[in-house]
């Protein structure tokens, strides 16, 4: 019998070139053919005849991120710099790493070593634009913005983040005058459509807004990403309009895909349209507000607010002894502190155009400082991750929201009546430590409490959602919550003149 001969199954070693210019062409074509482990042999052993090349080593960081070797990817890059501190490469991979990690001074400075050195890099420039934009420093943004555009004037990104700063400060007119620019010259500039869609949402209304969404989805330029954005958007106003025929089908598309498609570059994005749509389809299922949709000769109660105020649209409001139908005037993730702060905003602005539509001598319900409440951003989320006093956070964000507010009513003469916070469901306790729960829920009151007092003391109408919905635990009651965390529609037509005060 005869034994079968045992396969030598141990790799067989890499012969490589003795020669710097050998080894570095056969690392590139390696790379080309993504034999990324090949190359990066190749490059190391490169590194040991020129230990001094910045290139090479930010060749070996590259390698080590398509690879996953995070832990030496950054050792790399620091290394090039050792050897040359304006290697342009270097900076900018590192500055993209630092980014990615969320030291944004470090990516801020590394970006703007890497423009120091290759001034006509409209990459590196978008990027360092765009960092100062998440940072709110507009200046230094439309500063780098600029210089790219310079560079290359039709440069797409830079064209449409661009549009954005000018969108967050509130100057909507050139926001839209950039995007359609960007849309001129590429239809299929899905990011600067949807923007472009937001700008008008913001700047003339849910009905431009709605015919702007309708073009772009007819023209079947979208991808399976952005046509979801775009008809969650498409839902929306189809819902503040009553227009329940196509609304319908709208819900119907998304129904089918929102959940099962695979996110490529959108994903942040698409999980917030999720979590409208979850909040839409709760709606959708409501079967207690039977007035909804016919107004039988009523008048409009005008409801200004964050997502919140979605739930009272176009249902029956009891207010001081008369019904009204509610018309929802959606700003898109305003909180109280937008208004709050000094200087522009794309919330204050819309909220003065909305304000600058609203009858004169009729009231206004003001759903707007819920979000604030969230664990994971605003009051409470702001002051765990900076300090300070809580307290006195939760004063200036409500003095300050109420001032703008009644600042910009009193020139219409309307009637303001705002709205307190729910009281939170558990839902929200996921992204807190079991230590903060009941700091969070003593936040909570507290706001509410403040904004109440504050309410009354300027003489408004104050309508105490936290009490309508909190338990003996400072949680939700389950009475009047829809989707743990918005409140139902029949709320506004069976409880909401209950607690007025």
């Amino acid at each position: 019998m005869k034994l079968k001969r045992i396969k030598n199954h141990s790799k067989k070693k890499l012969k490589l070139p003795s020669d710097v210019g050998q080894l570095t062409s056969l690392a590139l074509e390696y790379y080309r053919q993504n034999k990324f482990k090949k190359a990066f042999v190749c490059y190391e052993k490169d590194l040991t005849i020129s230990p001094g090349d910045p290139e090479l080593h930010n060749s070996l960081g590259v390698l080590c991120k398509i690879t996953g070797r995070y832990e030496l990817e950054e050792n790399y890059y620091a290394n090039a710099l050792k050897n040359n501190p304006f290697h342009p490469g270097a900076n900018y991979n590192l500055a993209s790493l630092c980014r990615d990690q969320g030291r944004m001074e470090e990516a801020v400075s590394f970006f703007r070593r890497c423009v120091g050195a290759e001034p006509h890099n409209v990459v590196a420039l978008n990027n360092l634009a765009t960092l100062y934009l998440e940072q709110k420093q507009y200046d230094p943004a439309l500063k780098y913005f600029n210089q790219a555009l310079r560079c290359e004037p039709n440069y797409q990104a830079a064209l449409v983040n661009k549009g954005l700063l000018f969108f967050e400060l509130g100057d909507f007119d050139r926001a839209i005058k950039i995007y359609n620019k960007a849309i001129e010259l590429d239809p299929h500039n899905h990011k600067a459509c949807l923007y472009y869609a937001e700008v008008i949402f913001y700047a003339r209304g849910v009905t431009s807004c709605l015919a702007v969404l309708d073009n772009f989805i007819s023209k079947n330029t979208l991808d399976l990403e952005h046509k979801i954005d775009a008809m969650v958007s498409l839902a929306i106003c189809q819902w503040m309009l009553g227009d329940m025929v196509t609304f319908e089908k709208t819900m119907r598309f998304l129904g089918k895909r929102i959940f099962a498609v695979k996110y490529k570059n959108n994903k942040d994005n698409i999980l917030r349209r999720q979590a409208y749509y979850v909040f839409l389809e709760a709606l959708r299922e409501d079967k207690q507000d039977m007035v909804r949709f016919r107004k039988d000769g009523k008048q409009f109660l005008d409801v200004v607010g964050d997502s919140h105020c979605l739930s009272a649209a176009r249902g029956l409001i009891k207010y001081n002894g008369d019904e009204y139908i509610g018309r929802s005037h959606l700003i898109m993730g305003i909180k109280a502190w937008h208004l709050a702060v000094s200087g522009r905003n794309k919330y204050k602005q819309a909220f003065e155009i909305i304000i600058e539509k609203i009858s004169e001598e009729l009231p206004v319900l003001f759903a707007i400082g819920e979000i604030d409440c969230r664990s994971t951003e605003g009051i409470f989320y702001h002051q765990q991750k900076n300090g300070g006093s809580l307290r006195a956070l939760i004063r200036k964000t409500v003095d300050g929201y109420l001032d703008f507010v009644l600042r910009c009513c009193g020139s219409k003469k309307i009637i303001p009546v705002f709205q307190g916070v729910p009281a939170p469901d558990r839902i929200k306790f996921r992204t807190l430590t079991p230590g903060s729960v009941p700091s969070y829920l003593k936040m909570v009151k507290e706001f509410n409490d403040y904004l109440a007092l504050q309410v009354k003391e300027r003489g408004c109408p104050f309508v105490n959602v936290f009490k309508a919905t909190v338990n003996n635990e400072l949680c939700s009651n389950d009475k009047y919550h829809l989707d743990k965390l918005h409140l139902k529609p029949m709320f506004y037509a069976t409880a909401f003149a209950d607690f007025m005060e």
